[in-house]
């Protein structure tokens, strides 16, 4: 075991540059896989938290008779691009916006004037151009406040939110199958300059499982340790994320998450580990 540890030292030792190539697109590789878990297994969260987004609000005037509301909300329903229309009162508004920021002063929040509004969905099959200009219109109108809409690319992610997840799964079985061949040739390298070294010890009646061991193990390692560092980033940028969209994800999706792809990962030094050794 000694002997298996110290010639792995010196294989990823001699070849500096090719394990550093090694770690770089073994994380990369990790980073792609890791994203497209957790986009899969939250895969419902996400899109509705999106289009819980995708959605125009109409904020009115504080002066807005509940004549003048019940017009605009008839005239909004009757186009056929929208989907829902929902009137939220000034008093609705505050205990959605205590409910949200249950750490700020009840006293406070009811000090709060916040002004009725309207909340829009629209068909999926609607444009960004029809949209815009319906609520172009709607914003023209004297009761009318503000018009909040999200902006163009949040819409385009919204609708092909489905498409997306493919495409990226296309993408990173593309990029991977890439990095481990790139992976396979560095490995190749290795073997081309200790090719010497690997005769002497043949010659001297060493085991071919002997001789192969310390380059599966550098394999296999090296691939450990790349996952491993960069699952240690990914946990904390995901974690922070969720966190500032007010997104919960559980904690057992993340453990799921990090157990496949270190299972993964053990299998792609598998994959990359040299095997065409020739004596």
């Amino acid at each position: 075991m000694k002997l298996l540890i110290k010639e792995t030292y010196r294989i990823i030792k001699s070849n500096l540059s090719s394990s550093f190539m090694v770690l770089i697109l073994n994380g990369f590789m990790v980073l792609l896989a890791y994203s497209i878990l957790i986009y899969g297994l939250n895969f419902n969260l996400i899109k509705n938290k999106i289009d819980s987004k995708f959605q125009a609000k109409i904020f009115l005037s504080d002066s807005a008779s509940a004549k003048e509301i019940k017009s605009l909300s008839s005239e909004m329903r009757k186009e056929k691009i929208v989907k829902s229309v929902s009137f939220i009162s000034s008093a609705e508004a505050q205990k959605i916006f205590a409910t949200r920021f249950h750490n700020i002063d009840n006293k406070i929040v009811r000090q709060l004037s916040l002004p009725p509004s309207f909340d829009i969905t629209f068909n999926d099959d609607t444009g960004y151009g029809e949209i815009s200009s319906f609520l172009s219109n709607i914003g023209k109108q004297k009761l009318v406040d503000t018009v909040v809409f999200p902006h163009k690319i949040i819409y385009a992610l919204a609708r092909y939110f489905t498409f997306l997840m493919i495409l990226f799964i296309i993408i990173f079985i593309l990029v991977s199958i890439g990095i481990i061949f790139i992976i396979k040739h560095l490995f190749a390298k290795v073997l081309e300059n200790d090719s010497e070294k690997i005769k002497i010890k043949h010659l001297i009646g060493a085991k071919r499982s002997t001789i192969v061991s310390p380059y599966y193990f550098a394999s296999f390692l090296l691939c450990f340790i790349s996952t491993l560092f960069t699952l240690f980033l990914l946990n904390f940028v995901v974690s922070e994320i969720f966190i500032f969209f007010n997104l919960k994800m559980l904690e057992n999706k993340i453990v799921f998450s990090n157990i496949i792809i270190l299972f993964l990962s053990l299998y792609v030094g598998y994959l990359v580990a040299p095997k065409n050794l020739h004596l």
